[in-house]
């Protein structure tokens, strides 16, 4: 198992309850692997529900997430390198 920070890779600016998808800095997610979040170093200002990709892959394959679903609790901007969040990637076997 190893942490992942998920860092923003865009400027994007949120009202308060706002949810949007962010491009993140890429992630590799090897085949068979799980991805779980994790509440450790996470970002102040909201929370990131989910990673992924907007191509579809299944999870026998390689994969790479390059976007991250956002949530605000204030209106605020995000900014590229700001800490949204870390996730758990926890390698698996076919």
């Amino acid at each position: 198992m190893r942490f992942v920070p998920v860092v923003a890779a865009e400027k994007k600016q949120f009202q308060a309850g706002e949810s949007a998808i962010v491009s993140i800095e890429s992630i590799k997610i090897p085949a068979y692997a799980g991805v779980l979040s994790s509440f450790y170093g996470s970002n102040g200002m909201g929370f990131v529900s989910c990673v992924g990709a907007l191509e579809f892959k299944t999870c026998q394959e390689d994969r790479v997430a390059d976007k991250a679903m956002f949530h605000s609790h204030l209106k605020d901007p995000i900014l590229p390198g700001d800490l949204l969040s870390q996730v758990m990637i926890i390698p698996g076997k076919k």
